[in-house]
């Protein structure tokens, strides 16, 4: 399962969100399933939206205590087949003619450390950005008209979670709902609780985990029909 994208609203360089919270798994190996796999973002802030990204720090091996005291920097992809995959579908972007803004290859140091990277230039069409990659790497797509930006999205195959991020909330909110995906949030990202029903659509699943819904998953309905004359 898979989610498929963050689309960034152009209001929000004007409103009170900072651009590092926009996606803050981005230096995560994105190996939990409502990572995001592509960025969407308002042509007229994508500069600065990049701009923003190209501080965030590497992976580094971590030591005991790391994360107590603030010092952990992400970790290293689960496996070699994945942590290969990631290198392919980055290299595929390249060969696309995509640039490679942030990273881009991986670090020179024992383990499966790849740095996060943010490729653009590249579309529907290009692997990284049709597929689930599960790793660090993230396809930045620009737009100029946002109802483009949403026919885009729902053209995935995938559909677990998008998020919208904008400094109106309710414009948020309403883009969201037209979002094919089994949960859409606004300003915020993986942000679930064991009451709100958690699923996807398309190829990222059916049935939902979690509430009353995912109990009545487990459950046998049965109808009793009687004549009573």
């Amino acid at each position: 399962m898979q989610t498929f994208c963050h689309l960034i609203d152009g209001e929000l360089v004007a409103g009170r969100h900072d651009f590092e919270v926009v996606n803050p798994s981005i230096g995560a190996p994105f190996a939990r399933c409502p990572d995001a796999t592509r960025e969407e973002v308002d042509a007229a802030m994508a500069a600065a939206a990049l701009r923003a990204r190209a501080d965030v720090p590497a992976p580094r091996r971590r030591t005991r205590g790391a994360r107590a005291a603030g010092e952990a920097r992400g970790r290293p992809i689960n496996n070699p087949p994945q942590f290969e995959r990631v290198q392919e579908l980055v290299d595929d972007a390249r060969r696309a003619g995509g640039t490679v803004e942030v990273g881009g290859g991986p670090l020179s140091r024992p383990g499966y450390f790849y740095p996060p990277t943010l490729v653009t230039g590249v579309g529907e069409g290009v692997r990284l950005v049709d597929e689930e990659q599960f790793g660090t790497a993230l396809p930045v797509i620009s737009y100029a008209d946002v109802e483009d930006a949403i026919a885009q999205a729902n053209r995935s195959h995938y559909g677990l979670g998008g998020s919208v991020w904008t400094a109106d909330v309710r414009r948020g909110e309403d883009i969201a709902q037209r979002l094919e995906c089994g949960t859409a949030w606004v300003n915020q990202h993986i942000d679930t609780g064991a009451f709100a029903p958690f699923g996807g659509m398309k190829w990222s699943g059916i049935g939902r985990e979690n509430g009353r819904w995912g109990i009545e998953e487990f459950c046998e309905l049965q109808v009793v029909s009687t004549r009573l004359a």
